[in-house]
């Protein structure tokens, strides 16, 4: 198979086995309900396929998201509004709106914050005027809220007025405005010629595990440009490189040498800001049982990537049934159903998973949940071994950058689900490359892959909103 012909399989979700293997049984007469908590890459996709499929089965399902923001930001591609001249036509270009669900599938979106789920009733409910409101039973829940951030190892001392979120911004979330990458990109414009750009990293597990290794590429690309005596320094609180190792070196030693400093094993643990342009950054190692203070360095762009956690509705609804850490949810990654609770399922980053936190893999993940559920209804079993693909795309060069010319790298991955351990196994990389060996069959970094990751992004999109 080529590789356009499987990006484009992989990104409509041909590769997983589920609704043509459909037991058809005649649908009951009853309505089911479903709401979906966040409208995001995992629930507005369960959404639309939960809708479409049950369509095609002749059953009566109700869908409806709960969702707080009018339109959905992509958070994939989000790196390059960094460097981008114009970011609101950037962010524009990364925003998708529900009216294609609503209008074409049937599903109702309700602009809403959740304050809770009732995990045995079903019942969800939000706060109306200073109380709590109930926005119905369901008889099945669907929680894609997306992530939330852990800064209880962070500490932050900011002498300025700015808030923090701002002055030392993550940019880790593209929505709802987009407010903390345009402030990631200001300091970046604004960043004296000759001093430093800091990036933490978390320990993984954390959402999209390319992406600040991909943000550091597209950052020093353009400081080459226009900040040329400026550099980025890299913390990572975890020993290697977490994902597409040999393209990174590649572009960390060679393309942009001289403009990358990769420190492993750091954690950054202490932040002061003394003014707008001053971040004080100190990096901690984990030695001999305890914390030891490094070098700190003075930057005038911080990016503090903290550590993440699943979102406080899926803590708060699934408290005794998280994983060991306290921070991810248990469920069974056949159907996505919670280890506890019935009626409760978890997709899309929130999950204690081997798949990565990512836009691709909470697509894919949401059409095996979609599945289980319609199933469910009908009584018939869960598809024993669903199979979920991650893919990814990466840009190390922008158009806004040095060379002016864009080029980018790709992998792709297969979990399946293995009935005898109850576990998503990695079962190989695809037959196109990206995991295991140390290139790609595509080979490095190249204008071809940029150009075919715009292609596979608005496949996806299109099959996530259109």
């Amino acid at each position: 198979m080529k590789r356009r012909d499987f990006m484009k399989a992989v990104a409509t979700g041909s590769t997983i086995p589920v609704v043509s293997n459909f037991v058809t049984t005649p649908a009951e007469a009853a309505t089911y309900s479903v709401g979906v908590v966040g409208g995001g890459m995992a629930g507005a996709t369960a959404a639309k396929y939960l809708r479409y499929w049950a369509s095609k089965l002749g059953l009566s399902v109700t869908v409806t998201i709960f969702e707080p923001n009018a339109n959905y930001i992509s958070n994939i591609k989000s790196n390059e509004v960094l460097v981008a001249t114009d970011p609101l036509k950037a962010i524009s270009g990364l925003t998708f709106k529900y009216d294609n669900l609503k209008t074409k599938y049937g599903v109702t979106v309700t602009k809403a914050v959740i304050s809770r789920v009732d995990p045995n009733t079903g019942e969800i409910f939000t706060i109306v005027n200073n109380a709590e409101t109930s926005k119905g039973k369901f008889d099945a829940v669907i929680l894609a809220a997306g992530i939330d951030f852990e800064y209880g190892d962070i500490s932050i001392e900011n002498k300025t007025a700015i808030k923090n979120e701002i002055a030392v911004p993550h940019a880790w979330q593209a929505g709802p405005i987009g407010e903390q990458l345009t402030a990631l990109r200001s300091q970046l414009r604004n960043l004296t010629d000759g001093k430093e750009v800091v990036i933490s990293i978390p320990l993984s597990p954390y959402r999209c595990p390319p992406g600040p290794y991909e943000r550091a590429c597209v950052i020093a690309d353009w400081l080459k440009r226009y900040k040329p005596k400026s550099r980025v320094t890299v913390f990572d609180a975890n020993p290697d490189i977490q994902a597409e190792k040999p393209v990174f070196e590649y572009a960390f030693n060679t393309v942009h040498a001289g403009y990358i400093r990769y420190v492993p094993n750091m954690h950054v643990r202490k932040v002061v800001v003394s003014d707008s342009k001053t971040k004080l950054v100190t990096p901690f190692i984990w030695q001999n049982g305890a914390w030891v203070e490094q070098t700190t360095i003075t930057a005038e762009v911080a990016n503090i990537i903290p550590p993440m956690k699943a979102p406080p509705i899926v803590l708060k609804t699934l408290a005794g049934n998280l994983d060991a850490s306290g921070r991810w949810a248990k469920i069974s990654e056949q159907t996505y159903q919670s280890a506890g609770f019935s009626k409760i399922f978890v997709i899309g980053d929130g999950i204690s998973s081997k798949q990565p936190k990512a836009g691709h893999i909470g697509n894919q993940e949401a059409k095996v949940c979609a599945d289980a559920i319609l199933r469910r209804f009908m009584g018939v079993t869960p598809y024993p071994t669903p199979v979920t693909n991650s893919a990814c795309f990466t840009p190390i060069t922008t158009t806004e950058g040095f060379t002016r010319t864009a080029t980018a790298s790709w992998l792709t991955a297969l979990y399946r689900y293995n009935t005898t351990t109850s576990t998503v196994d990695h079962v190989a990389p695809s037959p196109v490359g990206g995991v295991g060996p140390a290139w790609p069959v595509s080979g490095k970094p190249s204008k071809g892959l940029y150009s075919d990751m715009n292609k596979w992004f608005k496949t996806l999109m299109e099959d996530t909103f259109a």
